[in-house]
């Protein structure tokens, strides 16, 4: 009878092991998959950020990309694929949780790198191509030698199952480079 007790007690300790070790990879898996629904979705934005230029800048030759085009055209895309509101707050239907930010940044020919936040101007200046420039929130680090435009995005991660895993923020970025002069 003792056997079978210790027998039971050990059984049922492996199986609460094995469920913990099985929701831990779940979450592990949950995660990795939220990471690269965020660096696909900077990938497509900086690239639809590159498709408008000005048409006098090119006219010139000079790659110029209008911002004013360019920024509706990633924050439909940030919103549509993330499921969010115009304010940038997840729709009942989300995955995400809390609001959504952004930034996209435009290295062009005018030797001016404009900074946008949530699809608002907040900073302009002066840059020197053949500079690196470090992207602040994720110290990505990147030489500016072309046209370029790169894009952040920082979400919170969801709740999760197990409490230990702290994943507080899922930060990722991406440039798209010009290259169409050779």
């Amino acid at each position: 009878m003792v056997r079978k007790v210790k027998a039971l007690f050990v059984g049922c300790a492996f199986l609460i092991l094995f469920s913990l070790f099985n929701v831990y990879q779940l979450e592990q898996d949950r995660f990795i998959r939220a990471q690269e629904q965020v660096k696909i979705l900077c990938d497509d934005a900086s690239v639809a950020g590159a498709l408008f230029l000005d048409d006098t800048a090119y006219s010139k030759g000079l790659n110029v990309f209008d911002q004013s085009l360019s920024e509706p055209v990633i924050k439909n895309l940030i919103t549509h694929n993330m499921r969010l509101d115009s304010n940038l707050i997840p729709l009942g239907d989300s995955f995400w949780v809390s609001e959504i930010e952004y930034w996209t940044y435009y290295f062009d020919d005018n030797n001016i790198v404009y900074v946008y936040r949530n699809g608002k101007l907040i900073k302009q200046e002066v840059f020197v191509k053949g500079t690196i420039f470090t992207e602040p929130l994720t110290d990505y680090m990147k030489i500016i030698k072309e046209p370029t435009v790169i894009t952040t995005i920082k979400v919170e991660y969801p709740s999760r199952q197990l409490e230990f895993l702290n994943w507080p923020y899922i930060v990722r970025s991406s440039a798209y480079e010009n290259l169409d002069r050779n």
